[in-house]
């Protein structure tokens, strides 16, 4: 067994450190025929965040099917609770971005409701703040603020960055009123001082600023919002199909509804609107 626990810790060695591309990861954990059952749940796990990395959540869904049995069969509480929230944190991201939000707070609420692992509660908190996005502010804002908290008293600089950002989404979606302190250093930071100034009613300064970057340099997620914030401004249906289209390609459900429902604010047949918003790609 301690062969078996070597090797497939070798395998997450090499994805954290990205010293293998999620092709070749798949690869090698595919080689990989582990014989005990905390091996076999190991490596399901780690196969659902490698498709996770390659946006491939249907994959995800065929890889982990029977995980859950296989961990209630554990007899060590300890072992049991460490998987179920492996598992739980990347289910409960997975179903956030179905759209499924009931399963996906679901999941991060039993990692929550857990008597170990206090360092994996912030990223449960992260995905409940996410999931509250678009309903409403207070809950959003609360889940997000503790998952700061922690991050900033443990140093993990990009996780601030990441809960950063979406704070500073959620303020401009609800139209709070705060100064924009984020650097603009990439292109995720700069759409989303973009999205900032159109909600600030800035829209020429916001233009000004869109019309500067060049498509081809960003990448299908910053295209998404790229897309979704030029319709804001020019309220052009087209953009917001542009959104559409990109959100779908990510698989990404929850925040395509952003320009759904622009595009039914344009008049759009709403029968259509429901198709694409739940349209999966396979």
């Amino acid at each position: 067994m301690d062969k078996e626990w070597a090797a497939m810790y070798d395998l997450i060695y090499l994805r954290r450190e990205k010293l293998l591309t999620p092709m070749e990861q798949l690869d090698r954990i595919e080689v990989f025929k582990p014989k005990e059952v905390e091996m076999k749940i190991l490596k399901s796990i780690l196969k659902a965040y490698i498709y996770s990395d390659l946006q491939e959540r249907y994959s995800i869904f065929l890889h982990i099917s029977g995980t859950d049995e296989l961990i209630d069969s554990l007899t060590s509480t300890f072992i049991k609770d460490s998987f179920n929230i492996r598992l739980g944190l990347i289910m409960s991201y997975v179903y956030l971005f179905e759209n499924d939000l009931e399963k996906s707070r679901e999941y991060s609420y039993s990692i929550l409701n857990q008597s170990f692992f206090e360092n994996v509660k912030a990223n449960a908190h992260h995905n409940l703040g996410t999931s509250f996005l678009l309903e409403g502010y207070e809950k959003a804002s609360e889940h997000l603020n503790k998952a700061l908290d922690f991050f900033m008293y443990h140093n993990q600089a990009t996780k601030v960055k990441q809960v950063d950002l979406n704070l500073s989404f959620l303020q401009s979606l609800w139209n709070k009123d705060f100064a924009y302190t984020l650097s603009l250093d990439n292109h995720t930071c700069f759409l989303t001082y973009i999205y900032y100034l159109i909600k600030k009613g800035e829209s020429i300064l916001a233009l000004e600023h869109i019309n500067r970057i060049a498509i081809e340099d960003l990448d299908q997620w910053d295209k998404a919002f790229y897309f979704y914030y030029k319709g804001l401004l020019s309220q052009d249906k087209t953009d917001y199909y542009y959104s559409v289209e990109y959100f779908s390609n990510l698989n990404n459900f929850f925040h395509i509804q952003l320009p759904l429902l622009e595009l039914k604010k344009l008049g759009e047949n709403e029968v259509a609107l429901r198709i694409l918003r739940s349209r999966r790609r396979k």
